[in-house]
C-alpha cells in the first residue's frame, strides 16, 4: 500500500526512518548522508516518517544539499508498519538513544538496519547486521554501510530475515513476560 501510495518505483531502493523530528534524532545527519550516498547512486530515495519542531529546518537542509526530490516526507503515521514494508534499509542518526522501538519495528518487518553506535543499537540488531552499525557521529559511515547494503540486496534480504529472527525470539512479548515474571518472583520475600 504505501510503496504504492508514494510511487515507489521498479528497481528503486527506499532507505527510510521513523523518528520524531527533534534534535537528539539528528535526522539531519541522515539527509547529509543521504547526499553523500545519491552521489554514488541514482537508484534510492529518502523516506522519513515522523514529524515534529525540525520539520521545516530538514526540509531545508535536504533542498540545500541538492536531495529534496528525492527525500519523502510523510509526517508521523499512527501506522508506520506499511512505510516500514516499502522500505529496504532502515536507518538510525540519533545523538542518543537507549533500545528505540523503531528499530524493533524495523526488525519485526524484516529489515537491515544501518545506524550509528548509540544506545543499545548494536545490541539488538543480528550478529551480521552488526558492521553495519557505524560510530557515533559518523555521516560518512552511514552513508557507507547504506551503499554497502543497497548494494548487496541478497545480503540485504539475509539480514532482514536474521533480525526477523532475533526479534521473535529475544524481544517478543511472552519472552518480556517471563524476565519480569521472574524477576519479580526473585524479588518476592519467603
Amino acid at each position: 500500500r504505501a510503496a504504492a501510495e508514494i510511487g515507489k518505483r521498479p528497481g528503486e531502493y527506499l532507505v527510510g526512518t521513523g523518528a520524531r523530528l527533534r534534535p537528539e534524532k539528528n535526522v539531519g545527519r541522515l539527509v547529509t548522508a543521504f547526499a553523500e550516498l545519491a552521489r554514488r547512486r541514482a537508484d534510492c530515495r529518502l523516506l522519513i516518517v515522523g514529524d515534529g519542531p525540525q520539520r521545516a529546518e530538514i526540509e531545508a537542509l535536504a533542498k540545500e544539499r541538492g536531495v529534496a526530490e528525492r527525500t519523502l516526507f510523510v509526517g508521523a503515521s499512527s501506522e508506520p508498519e506499511r512505510y516500514l514494508a516499502a522500505m529496504d534499509v532502515f536507518a538510525v542518526s540519533s545523538d542518543t538513544e537507549q533500545m528505540p522501538l523503531g528499530v524493533l519495528e524495523a526488525m519485526a518487518s524484516s529489515l537491515p538496519v544501518a545506524s550509528v553506535d548509540v544506545g543499545d543499537i548494536a545490541q539488538m540488531v543480528a550478529e551480521r547486521n552488526r558492521p553495519f552499525i557505524v560510530p557515533a557521529g559518523d555521516t560518512s559511515g552511514l552513508a557507507r554501510a547504506i551503499d554497502g547494503l543497497l548494494g548487496d540486496p541478497e545480503l540485504a534480504r539475509s539480514l532482514g530475515r536474521e533480525n526477523l529472527e532475533r526479534v521473535r525470539s529475544v524481544y517478543a512479548l511472552e519472552t518480556m513476560i517471563a524476565v519480569y515474571d521472574r524477576i519479580f518472583s526473585e524479588a518476592r520475600p519467603r
